[in-house]
């Protein structure tokens, strides 16, 4: 408050959202509200469905934070009729992979090479690829892939991170880290994915996506440099020197974020285009494409429990 003050503002929040999308405070306070208003009796509405159908498969115990996950799965699977396993065999990697580089040269003109041994990695699992001009054959960009989970030494979760970044001054191409935690291969079963993570792998490559094929030449600005995050979020809410509710919160680091996440929503929508997932959802033994009943289902649930 301090700060602000000594800046001409009345508020931290005002002096954060001076740099940010949101007009003023009272447009973040507005959205907030209402999507409060619209989201909160529906929660609320999903939460007690979950507990009664947990009640009826003999869970006798009150309904934790963690066991929220759990049984909202159970209830998908029960609702929709299919399982994040049955999808596994028809989501291998490698065809994964070749699948959202076909997609990124139909969208952007540009293709996908694997470069492994070009640079040295951190593991023998980590592959390095480089990114094309798709018609003068330039070298645009370069990433590293680490895709499988690796608990001893790996946090949990999806990222994507800055290697190199773009500088016209510096003569710097962008390079990027594409961090992901599948499931490895087993002999000679490769990497199958689950439909969740296939979309973690296209957001994430959104993401790389806006880092490496930027147009801007200057370091500072180039790729998500500068893009606003949520990295301030809490002082968002300091309003009137009072802290709104749990929600709230929830709802403003979602909202605040729009700007960096455009690119990462953007790609990951390109897992429910019939002809984007045909073309790599197969299954890895018998080449069979994913049955029309799994597509529709998988169509179906997309925004279950979306509050």
């Amino acid at each position: 408050l301090e700060m602000a003050k000594m800046l001409g503002y009345k508020t931290y929040a005002e002096l954060s959202l001076s740099k940010k999308m949101a007009k003023d405070v009272d447009s973040v306070i507005k959205l907030t509200e209402m999507l409060k208003d619209q989201s909160l009796s529906v929660a609320k509405d999903e939460l007690e469905n979950l507990k009664k159908f947990a009640s009826t498969q003999g869970f006798a115990g009150n309904m934790e934070l963690w066991d929220v996950t759990y049984w909202s799965e159970r209830l998908r699977e029960s609702k929709y009729e299919f399982s994040e396993e049955e999808l596994r065999p028809y989501l291998p990697l490698p065809k994964v992979l070749d699948g959202l580089f076909q997609l990124a040269e139909r969208l952007f003109g540009v293709t996908i090479e694997r470069a492994d041994g070009a640079e040295e990695v951190w593991c023998d699992d980590v592959g390095f690829f480089n990114i094309f001009d798709a018609t003068s054959k330039e070298h645009i960009a370069s990433f590293y892939l680490d895709p499988y989970s690796r608990p001893a030494e790996k946090r949990g979760g999806a990222w994507m991170d800055v290697c190199i970044g773009k500088s016209k001054v510096m003569q710097r191409k962008p390079v990027a880290y594409l961090t992901c935690n599948g499931s490895p291969p087993v002999g000679e079963t490769p990497s199958l994915m689950t439909f969740r993570e296939v979309e973690t792998l296209f957001h994430e490559f959104g993401h790389g996506l806006q880092h490496m094929l930027t147009n801007v030449e200057h370091g500072e600005a180039a790729g998500i440099n500068n893009v606003e995050w949520y990295d301030s979020y809490l002082y968002l809410l300091i309003y009137d020197e009072y802290i709104i509710d749990i929600l709230t919160i929830v709802i403003v680091i979602k909202s605040n974020r729009d700007a960096v996440e455009l690119p990462s929503q953007f790609m990951e929508n390109w897992c429910y285009d019939r002809k984007t997932l045909y073309g790599f959802a197969k299954h890895h033994a018998t080449g069979e494409a994913l049955p029309e009943e799994l597509f529709e289902k998988i169509k179906a649930a997309k925004n279950f429990h979306g509050c």
